[in-house]
């Protein structure tokens, strides 16, 4: 009965809010039924259900996606089994301060709170984008009431927006995606449960979020929030730690100290720094796909340095019976067939295993339209300098084919691009960041058939207002 007072409360709340909102949006943006319950957001709902079952003894671990790839809580269980993991990690597109939003009320005396989001400056802060908030909440919208005060005018700006794409789903075809980024991809816990086997990004590295370690990367209003946050839980008798989520320590920036950066940090905190820092310091060969997800013999690293540590808290001296993983070596990339056919316009340079493409020739860079090569004597052709098509006047089209794992920010910047053309068979075929587009007026172009994957891609979702289907 509570609970369902609790729910009408919620949905009361909410729908006050939307009076911010033309009334026809406010009665559709709760009306609507659910578009994305199958996509890597549809897991927000279930994250939440399993935050709310309140059980004894937990160790409540709260991040961005780093924590359900880096994770593995069947093992935690299995080493501490008076103890009851709760991943309550999803994406850093949401901003810290939402999850800690959607955790907080749940949170009881005798929990043990670990807050561990990706050492960047979007989670390091009070970032908030609404649009992705929407997302996350769209199969639990009774939860919106949830949101603080100071990101609720920005939900509800958002409102119509999501409304539209809802329609537009729901009169064409629900997103869908294939790949890990998916609803079913997680397990009871709210872990990646898909195996990953190696590294798959260009180098072992995704150059485009070098990892700071530096006292600017972190905002003073964060820190003011984190320590507001563990007031909150110390009332309630329950206990918060900061712990590093892994880092690629092959893209830390140069001239950076995680001991200097620890320091600082533990001087601004009011509530102790869980572990060693460096034990989240791993080689390339840990990782995944970002400079923050783990693969699976990473992960099983990763969970047992943070048993380890659980254990030195609770003075448990019992041996953590978890046999130490092989690193898995990067894999030699493959050469993939395809179009070569411009293969004269661009200047390349050897690099290990594959090739690098430096710029374009003076015959290239008088081309309107140009297809990336994949490959050259027989090895692949892998990435692209930044400044290969940056202020260039002429180009409209470029083709992007599987070969390219990774796109440098800023690319196309001061171009006359107008064409992006994603040639490839999935969004995850190559990595982007945020500033892809920025300073030229393109938009991306990919398969019809593809195109909800790319709208609900953890890489590409941020620039879905530039995403269309080619013709």
């Amino acid at each position: 009965m509570k609970e369902g007072r609790k729910l009408i409360v919620g949905l009361s709340v909410a729908t006050g809010l939307l009076c911010l909102v033309p009334a026809s949006i406010s009665v559709l943006t709760f009306a609507l039924p659910s578009v994305y319950s199958s996509t890597f957001y549809g897991e927000m709902k279930d994250k939440i259900e399993l935050i709310e079952r309140k059980q004894d003894n937990r160790i409540i671990i709260i991040g961005g996606s780093s924590v359900p790839f880096s994770l593995d809580c069947s093992l935690i269980k299995d080493s501490l089994p008076s103890y009851n993991p709760v991943d309550f990690g999803l994406y850093a597109s949401l901003g810290t301060p939402f999850m800690l939003d959607m955790a907080k009320d749940n949170i009881k005396k005798g929990d043990i709170v670990i807050i561990s989001p990706e050492q960047s400056e979007q989670t390091l802060s009070m970032y908030f984008n609404a649009e992705e908030s929407w997302k996350a909440l769209d199969s639990s919208l009774s939860y919106v009431w949830k949101v603080s005060n100071d990101n609720k005018p920005a939900l509800m700006a958002e409102a119509p927006h999501y409304v539209g794409d809802k329609f537009s789903y729901l009169s064409s075809s629900l997103p869908n995606p294939k790949g890990i980024y998916r609803h079913d991809s997680f397990n009871e816990y709210g872990d990646i449960k898909v195996n990953r086997e190696n590294n798959i990004m260009d180098k072992g590295i995704d150059s485009n979020n070098p990892i700071r370690l530096d006292k600017e990367v972190i905002t003073q209003d964060f820190i003011d929030c984190l320590n507001a946050f563990y007031l909150d839980l110390w009332s309630k008798g329950a206990t918060l730690f900061y712990r590093f989520s892994p880092m690629n320590m092959d893209s830390i920036k140069q001239g950076n100290n995680i001991d200097e950066y620890y320091d600082y940090l533990d001087s601004k905190l009011n509530f102790p720094i869980m572990g060693d820092p460096h034990n989240s310091l791993l080689e390339k060969e840990w990782f995944y796909d970002t400079n923050y997800h783990l693969n699976t013999p990473g992960s099983i690293k990763f969970t047992k340095a943070f048993i380890q540590d659980i254990k030195l808290l609770l003075k448990d001296s019992s041996k953590t019976d978890i046999d130490d993983p092989v690193m898995p070596p990067l894999p030699e990339p493959p050469v993939i067939e395809g179009d070569n056919s411009d293969l004269a316009y661009f200047e390349l340079e050897e690099k290990d295993d594959s090739y690098f493409i430096k710029g374009l020739s003076e015959e290239g860079k008088k081309k309107e339209r140009l297809v990336v090569p994949v490959s050259y004597n027989d090895k692949p052709i892998s990435s692209f300098s930044s400044i290969t098509f940056q202020n260039n006047a002429i180009i409209k089209e470029v083709v992007i084919q599987n070969n390219i794992k990774e796109i440098a920010d800023f690319s196309f910047s001061s171009s006359s691009l107008e064409k992006l053309i994603l040639d490839l068979d999935s969004p995850n075929r190559v990595s982007v960041g945020r500033h892809l587009l920025d300073g030229c007026n393109a938009n991306i172009y990919v398969d019809r058939s593809l195109l909800n994957d790319f709208l609900t891609n953890y890489f590409f979702a941020g620039y879905a207002d530039r995403i269309k289907a080619k013709e």
